[in-house]
């Protein structure tokens, strides 16, 4: 208790100093804290499934292609359980789709885009539990199973199960009747597999047979002692047996452990992505980041508490004197440090509750989730304290100890002087953080701003694409009435600039039939060039040939982007015939290169034409400035005149969802950033400080000797800069090098120009002179009488 008193009174005499080291760790530990919430959800998501080690996605990769997939027709899941030993199970899932689901007390249809398709044995694979009512093989047909929040929505307090929900396509009248078979608990955040209703894949199994044109992706589940290679190596072969386009394909397969999925999907480029996705590599930047501020916290707090050991070294060599052994010290000295660490670790709570949602609409602004730390978590992170206590408590009473030993109590009772070793080491190593970071925060927004302006070679800036109900025998009509409108400057039916992943095709000049590319294909009708803006190079436009955009297209023409124009090794263009999968295609123009995927991923050869095989029912509308909220409701009135029942859905090109984790990595560098610099200047403020007190003499004995006050606060600062230029050195190249490594992200990126490097070290140094010029400046302006009568 006595020890208590006295350290109370140590607080109370040096409250100043006490101010810093609690709220620089406080600021620490809550960055620590609420990064640490983030980390530990994002490693442990799907790791609930019990006997999860033992699923696996399949995954594929055609010959040729730099990526792989997990789209396999339906028919492979059911054919391995069958014939290959080691599957004992197998789930089927149908990327979510939106549908409408209608209130039947009041009528109403709401939208929900959790909508899954998937099989009974979901249930028995995956570890969702039911919480009422049962769905298995023996099911009837037409099930569906709900969420408990849905259940909740849709039947309020009726019991769900037996109710009949009523579903509709957005873009259609017709209604589908599923029968409620289950409800399950809400699924965690912690999972990858985000659903509110589950729907009977039988009801759609026709459209995913061989050859009907779509995909989906497996789940396996395996016996413990299955060969995971010889499966992979079978899965082909059995494709093969019953279907001659799978055979011809030679793809490759690999299993990916369910619990991989989440963090390790960075290859996988689907169409339509069953699971979400986080980021290894995102997450190892926040803990690396979590790290630096916590040692900047750290160097901070020891120096200043070495600094002020260092002031009154003569209590504890008293202390010694009066009988005091090193135990006695050592306590004092881990109690002060387990009390400021404890009352830092109590704000950083309340902060930490405080600032969580703010920190997650951050970090995974798609994916909004509540505070799920376990008792385990919390138990795992009060031990990691601990061990940061222990720490600075061990270096700490070291530290002390060694000078007692070495100095003895006559020079521990002496005046300190003016250098101070480690502790000045410590501060280099928090300036070499802080200014690593603000280097980092450059590069990051120059980068993100090149990625806003870079000309992407088409104008996406004021056109809202709505999926529109209907074949083109109704599209083209209504291209012609919205044209009327006079805010409405072009229409085109086709594909939505940028897309995401998409399909890869062989494209070939059919007088060079050995010279294949992979090319992607854009579906667009006449319209599309225009209303996208894009600038034709050569040639003209190309026209319709024929009808609809279903069945085999056998002639039609296209325009090329000059990528395929090189690959292709093309010296006239314009009249070139390609073969593309059934079709032949006449080039008639060629545009200029332009991105329709991410600044990611670099320009690739592309088609764009009328005649290609497919069909998109989106209208890409084009408003005039300012006029977008117009529009919308003139749409919105079309709709309910021309289309009853039917919910008009739109998008818009969002630039934070196209680049949402690298939008998300630049805002978590500025704040930490932020925190970093207020950290260390905290602490150069302090260490100024005692700077200041310990060189009292000196500055007075210099003033009388007629130095002026400029003078002096150049003489104090001037240790300050130099400090602060050898941790330039040290901070600047590794934040260099980890910026480098970052920007291999993308296809196109900014230049690190030298002019970076000199913004960073004159922000540096200028932050540091007008932290410790205040202090420098109040020393100089006393009266050095006064001070040399205090001395």
């Amino acid at each position: 208790m006595e020890y208590v008193k006295l350290i109370i009174r140590r607080f109370a005499r040096n409250r100043v100093y006490t101010i810093i080291n609690i709220g620089g760790l406080a600021i620490a530990l809550t960055v620590a804290l609420l990064i640490y919430s983030h980390v530990v959800k994002e490693w442990q998501t799907d790791r609930f499934h019990v006997g999860g080690e033992h699923i696996y996605r399949v995954t594929c990769q055609h010959p040729g292609y730099d990526y792989w997939s997990t789209e396999f027709c339906s028919p492979m899941a059911e054919n391995a359980g069958k014939e290959i030993p080691g599957v004992k199970d197998y789930v089927r899932l149908v990327a979510p789709q939106s549908f409408l689901v209608k209130n039947e007390q009041t009528g109403e249809f709401f939208s929900e885009d959790r909508c899954i398709y998937t099989d009974p044995q979901f249930f028995s694979v995956l570890s969702f539990p039911l919480i009422a009512g049962t769905v298995d093989s023996a099911t009837g047909p037409a099930w569906a199973v709900l969420s408990e929040r849905i259940a909740r929505k849709y039947f309020g307090n009726e019991p769900a199960v037996g109710q009949t929900l009523t579903l509709r396509y957005p873009e259609g009248p017709e209604e589908m009747n599923y029968q409620v078979v289950a409800v399950m608990k809400d699924m965690p955040d912690r999972s990858s597999i985000q659903a509110d209703i589950l729907l009977d894949f039988r009801q759609i199994e026709e459209l995913y047979l061989y050859g009907a044109g779509n995909a989906l992706t497996t789940l396996l589940e395996l016996e413990p002692q299955a060969d995971i290679t010889a499966i992979e190596n079978e899965i082909p072969v059995m494709e093969g047996r019953y279907s001659e386009y799978e055979k011809e394909q030679k793809k490759i397969v690999r299993l990916q452990p369910l619990r991989d999925i989440y963090l390790y999907s960075g290859h996988i480029r689907d169409y339509e992505d069953v699971f979400s996705y986080g980021s290894f590599r995102f997450d190892y930047v926040l803990g690396g980041i979590a790290l630096l501020i916590l040692i900047l916290a750290s160097c901070n707090y020891l120096m200043i508490k070495m600094a002020q050991l260092h002031k009154n070294g003569a209590v504890f060599a008293i202390q010694r004197c009066f009988g005091a052994g090193d135990r006695t010290i050592r306590r004092q000295v881990f109690m002060e440090i387990a009390m400021h660490t404890g009352l830092a670790l109590g704000i950083a709570i309340g902060l930490f509750f405080t600032l969580h949602p703010y920190f997650v609409g951050i970090v995974s602004p798609q994916h909004v989730y509540a505070l799920t730390l376990t008792k385990e978590e919390w138990v795992l992170f009060g031990m990691l304290i601990i061990v940061f206590v222990l720490g600075l408590g061990y270096l700490l009473s070291l530290w002390l100890l060694k000078r007692l030993d070495r100095n003895g109590i006559k020079r521990s009772i002496k005046p300190v002087s003016g250098v101070f070793d480690l502790k000045q080491g410590l501060l280099v190593g928090q300036m070499c953080i802080f200014c690593g970071l603000l280097f980092a925060s450059v590069v990051l927004v120059k980068q993100m701003n090149f990625v806003r302006h870079k000309p992407i070679g088409f104008d996406n800036r004021n056109v809202l694409c709505v999926e529109w109900p209907g074949d083109e025998d109704i599209i083209y009509p209504v291209k012609e009435a919205l044209l009327n409108h006079p805010d409405i400057s072009a229409v085109t039916n086709g594909r939505p600039l940028p897309i995401g992943n998409w399909v890869m095709y062989d494209v070939y000049d059919v007088e060079k039939p050995d010279r294949k590319i992979r090319s992607s294909a854009l579906l667009g009708d006449t319209s599309y060039l225009q209303t996208y803006r894009m600038r034709l190079l050569e040639g003209r436009n190309y026209r319709k040939k024929w009808g609809n955009y279903f069945g085999v297209v056998q002639q039609g023409e296209v325009v090329i982007n000059r990528k395929m124009v090189q690959e292709l090794g093309l010296k006239n263009p314009v009249g070139t015939v390609l073969n593309y999968g059934p079709s032949t295609l006449t080039v008639v123009g060629v545009v200029e290169d332009f991105h329709y995927q991410s600044l990611y991923q670099p320009v690739n050869p592309v088609l764009i034409g009328a005649d290609l095989v497919g069909y998109d029912s989106n209208l890409n509308i084009r408003y005039r400035e300012g006029k977008r909220q117009a529009v919308l409701d003139y749409l919105r009135n079309y709709f309910k005149e021309n289309y009853t029942g039917i919910m008009m859905q739109y998008t818009e090109y969002s630039y934070s969802d196209l680049y949402a984790r690298d939008i998300a990595l630049v805002k978590m560098i500025h704040i930490l950033t932020v925190l970093a610099i207020l950290i260390s200047g905290m602490g150069i403020f302090a260490f100024s400080m005692f700077v200041a007190e310990s060189r009292t003499k000196e500055i007075a004995m210099r003033k009388i000797s007629g130095a002026t006050e400029m003078q002096v606060i150049g003489l104090l600062n001037q240790s300050f800069i130099s400090k602060m230029a050898v941790a330039c050195l040290a901070g600047i190249p590794v934040a260099y090098y980890a910026m480098h490594f970052w920007l291999q992200g993308f296809a196109y990126r900014t230049t690190v120009n030298w002019w970076l490097f000199a913004v960073d070290v004159g922000v540096s140094i200028a932050l540091v002179v007008s932290i410790s010029s205040w202090q420098s400046w109040r020393a100089a302006s006393v009266n050095p009488v006064d001070a040399l009568k205090d001395e």
